[in-house]
C-alpha cells in the first residue's frame, strides 16, 4: 500500500528488497504462483502487480492514491481508485484465485471488515495472502525497554500505521474473518547482523543463514514481517447425533 513519507512524496517500500528471495515481496510472488486471477488490494504504484503479471497472472489493483494508481496503470495494471477506509469497493460478479493484502491491513482502522468482505470475492479454492509487520520484533522490544515509542517513515514503526500486529494477533484476526491459515512464512530481521554488516547483510550467505535459523527458532522475536496464506474456513457440519439413521424409526 503506497503511503506518504514525511517529505510528502509517495513511496513504495518493496523496491530495496525486491530481489531478495526472502523478502515479503518474493514470498508473496511464490505463494501466488502462475496462471491466477489476482486482486492486489492497496497496489500502490503496481510494482508487485507488474511482477505478478510477468508471472502469467491476470492482476487487478485497488489504490486510493491518485499518483500511485496512475503509475500502476502505466505498468499495464487495471486499477480501481478506491479508499479502503470505506470497505471494499463493489465488484459485482468478480472472483479471484488470490486476494493480496501486502502491508495493507496495518493502515486500516477496521481491517476485519475488509478482510471478511474479501471472502465473497474468492473463486472456489481461492486463497487470501496477508503480509504484516511484526511489532513484537526484537528492535521494537528493545525500544520499549528504553521507554521509547518512536515513529519512523517506513518499516514496523511507520507513522501511517493505524494497527500493529504480532504473530498471535494477526492469526486471531484471520480466524475472526472466517479464514484459516494454510501457510505461514517469516521474513528474517536479525538486528545485530544488520548492525555489523550494514544494508548489504542479506547478500552474505553465513549471516543470512544465521538470521534464518534465529527466525525459525523464535519467529515472534526475530521476524520482521509475517506472511499468511489463508483459505476460507469450512463450515462445521451440523451434528446428527440426535437424528435417526435414514430408514430407521426414531
Amino acid at each position: 500500500m503506497a503511503v506518504e513519507a514525511a517529505s510528502g512524496r509517495p513511496r513504495e517500500v518493496y523496491r530495496e528488497l525486491a530481489l531478495d528471495p526472502e523478502s515479503s515481496h518474493q514470498l508473496v510472488l511464490r505463494a501466488v504462483g502462475t496462471g491466477k486471477r489476482v486482486l492486489d488490494v492497496g497496489c500502490g504504484g503496481g510494482f508487485l502487480a507488474a511482477a505478478l503479471q510477468a508471472g502469467r497472472n491476470t492482476c487487478m489493483g485497488i489504490e486510493n492514491h491518485p499518483g500511485r494508481a496512475e503509475e500502476a496503470r502505466g505498468k499495464g495494471i487495471d486499477v480501481l481508485s478506491w479508499d479502503l477506509h470505506q470497505g471494499l469497493p463493489p465488484l459485482a460478479g468478480a472472483s479471484f484465485d488470490c486476494i493480496i493484502f501486502a502491508d495493507v491491513l496495518e493502515h486500516l482502522a477496521e481491517p476485519l471488515t475488509v478482510l471478511t468482505a474479501s471472502r465473497s470475492l474468492l473463486a472456489t479454492g481461492g486463497r487470501i495472502i496477508v503480509s504484516v509487520p511484526n511489532v513484537a520484533n526484537f528492535n521494537v522490544r528493545a525500544m520499549l525497554l528504553k521507554g521509547k515509542w518512536v515513529y519512523e517513515d517506513e518499516g514496523i514503526m511507520d507513522r501511517t500505521h493505524l494497527r500493529w500486529f504480532t504473530r498471535e494477533s494477526i492469526l486471531a484476526l484471520i480466524a475472526e474473518a472466517g479464514l484459516e491459515p494454510e501457510e505461514l512464512h517469516y521474513v528474517p530481521d536479525f538486528p545485530y547482523i544488520r548492525l555489523l554488516a550494514g544494508r548489504q547483510w542479506r547478500t552474505l550467505a553465513l549471516l543470512r543463514r544465521l538470521a534464518r535459523v534465529a527466525t525459525n527458532l523464535l519467529p515472534g522475536l526475530f521476524s520482521f514481517q509475517i506472511i499468511i496464506v489463508a483459505r476460507p474456513r469450512a463450515p462445521t457440519a451440523a451434528s446428527n447425533s440426535d437424528e435417526a439413521p435414514a430408514g430407521q424409526a426414531a
